[in-house]
């Protein structure tokens, strides 16, 4: 068994793998002007949820817009909307200081996605993904769907 000394390329090697730690310690600066860039490496901690691109709008994602009078009268405008079967958004602005909201009901009567809590000159929206067919969507503000504020989506 021969004994064979380590080559100086090989001690070199090893003393600079040695080194790295220490100067990646040692790096960065107290000053403000230099944290910019040579920001300290101990200090990032971030996810890789948090480093995901935000979600977009799936395709074929329709937006549709309804309103009611200023006057606080008890009517969507308009009535009647229409939108392609998928992912369908209504926005509702409600300028009158008469409290509403906007409830977009699936055949059984009952709300898709989330109802919009609106106030007095106020907005929101509600979401859903919906299949063809006819919708209904109400103000649930007690007395305000018996008045009149309801509308009709058609879905194809």
């Amino acid at each position: 068994m021969s004994s064979k000394r380590p080559s100086a390329k090989f001690i070199a090697l090893a003393a600079s793998a040695a080194l790295v730690p220490a100067f990646a310690a040692g790096c960065g600066s107290s000053s403000s002007n230099s944290d910019v860039a040579n920001p300290p490496t101990t200090m990032k901690t971030t996810t890789a949820a948090a480093e995901a691109p935000a979600p977009k709008a799936a395709a074929g994602a329709q937006t549709l817009n309804v309103t009611s009078p200023a006057t606080g009268a008890l009517i969507f405008n308009p009535a009647t909307l229409t939108a392609k079967a998928g992912d369908v958004t209504i926005d509702y602005k409600n300028p009158s200081p008469v409290p509403h909201n906007l409830a977009l009901l699936g055949a059984d009567g009952k709300p898709l996605g989330t109802p919009t809590k609106i106030g007095a000159n106020n907005d929101g929206s509600t979401s859903a993904k919906l299949a063809a067919g006819t919708y209904k969507y109400i103000c649930q503000v007690p007395g305000h769907e018996q008045a009149g504020m309801v509308g009709e989506l058609k879905v194809s």
